[in-house]
């Protein structure tokens, strides 16, 4: 192995892991189990936090093969 084409590789891989994705922040009920479940399986969890009121507040990165469907699940949830 002589390591030719890594550079090209790595340059490749940095590429696919920055694509724009949109980062949004919404608030769910702690009731909402499935919701959170879908969230963690489909979307990348980047901030979540507990409020007094036994709400989850979560930063979240969506990818866009899903945005769509994702603004239409949580639209109401969303935080601006």
């Amino acid at each position: 192995m002589t390591g030719e084409g890594v550079d090209d590789l790595l340059a490749r891989i940095e590429t696919i892991m920055t694509r724009e994705r949109e980062i949004v922040s919404l608030t769910l009920s702690s009731s909402d189990g499935a919701s959170l479940a879908w969230i963690y399986r489909s979307a990348e969890v980047l901030d979540r936090e507990e409020a007094d009121g036994g709400d989850i507040m979560l930063t979240v990165r969506v990818p866009d093969k899903i945005s769509e469907v994702f603004r239409a699940r949580f639209k109401g949830q969303m935080v601006a």
